[in-house]
């Protein structure tokens, strides 16, 4: 053989290993707690003001409301924290944040639910903010801590709740909408942004970027979730668990979603066996749902409020 074609089969042995190198930083990165800020990669620079101005005008709230540090611990032993805001109704909201992120990133839509008389729950996800952790599972055993938050109130004050969450948080909330241990007073879901799977999100995240074909990958982000995370890519996820739904769900989605694509909430919509309805924002980025069209937004949790909650 030339010696060139041994020059070519070098250089592509190189890039694969490179690859595959890349790919188990990758998502070992992905699975454990980040040091990095947040850059939001998907929204371009006028939206990404936008989205931070919104945020920044829910701590300002924040700050001027009574509020308490919360914790529970999970079932395996980690202490989670968050913020309680208690306005003594009988009906409480559980905001749920997204991934490498924290409460302060959804108090921004804590005044609307605090003004329709909800109690206000911030969690921050293991291995997130204040709350302990080591290593994230993309929703199955925050799932489960959830659970604890739901009985954690349940606890504290009487009424009803609804979980609503944001990317992750989403898929969070999907998860636990199926658990076993559901309590009763869990009257519906919001799920903003959501994916399927995560085998799915990592095939289209990966497809953008990755030398190597995409079973691979998969193979590799598969591996490191059972050995590291004690789960899996595959299985109890969102759309596994829509399929098993125990409460109504309401699902929002922004069409313009680069990120997480909204054909992943046409599958889940599809799949759900609870009562459930879909709505994709114009225009909306990954999770830019309430930013974006706020009216509408809560509009649809209003519907959701008057339909299945008995406090109105």
């Amino acid at each position: 053989m030339p010696v060139w074609f041994w020059v070519i089969v070098g250089i592509v042995a190189v890039l694969v290993v490179l690859s595959v190198v890349a790919s188990a930083s990758l998502f070992f990165g992905m699975f454990t707690r980040s040091k990095l800020p947040q850059t939001f990669p998907y929204l371009s620079k006028n939206k990404k003001k936008m989205f931070l101005d919104d945020v920044h005008s829910g701590e300002k709230w924040l700050e001027n409301i009574k509020r308490e540090e919360v914790c529970i611990k999970s079932e395996d032993g980690f202490k989670l924290k968050g913020i309680f805001v208690n306005q003594n109704s009988n009906k409480t909201v559980i905001l749920v944040h997204g991934y490498m992120a924290s409460h302060l990133f959804r108090v921004q839509d804590a005044p609307f639910y605090y003004n329709l008389g909800f109690n206000i729950l911030l969690i921050d996800q293991r291995t997130h903010g204040m709350s302990e952790g080591k290593y994230i599972t993309c929703g199955i055993l925050e799932s489960k801590d959830l659970i604890g938050w739901v009985e954690f109130l349940n606890n504290k004050i009487k009424g009803e709740i609804i979980l609503d969450g944001v990317s992750m948080g989403a898929a969070t909330v999907l998860c636990a909408s199926a658990d076993k241990n559901l309590p009763a007073n869990v009257k519906f879901v919001v799920a903003d942004c959501s994916y399927t799977t995560m085998r799915d999100l990592t095939k289209t995240l990966f497809k953008r970027y990755a030398l190597v074909p995409n079973w691979i990958i998969i193979g590799i982000g598969e591996a490191f979730a059972r050995r590291v995370g004690k789960f899996s890519l595959y299985k109890n996820g969102p759309l596994e668990c829509v399929k098993k739904a125990k409460v109504p769900i309401l699902f929002l989605h922004g069409d313009k979603d680069t990120f997480i694509p909204h054909k992943m909430a046409d599958e889940l919509y599809a799949n759900c066996t609870s009562p459930s309805k879909l709505v994709k924002i114009k225009g909306a980025g990954h999770a830019m749902c309430f930013c974006e069209d706020r009216t509408t937004c809560q509009n649809a949790v209003k519907d959701m409020i008057e339909k299945y909650m008995k406090d109105r």
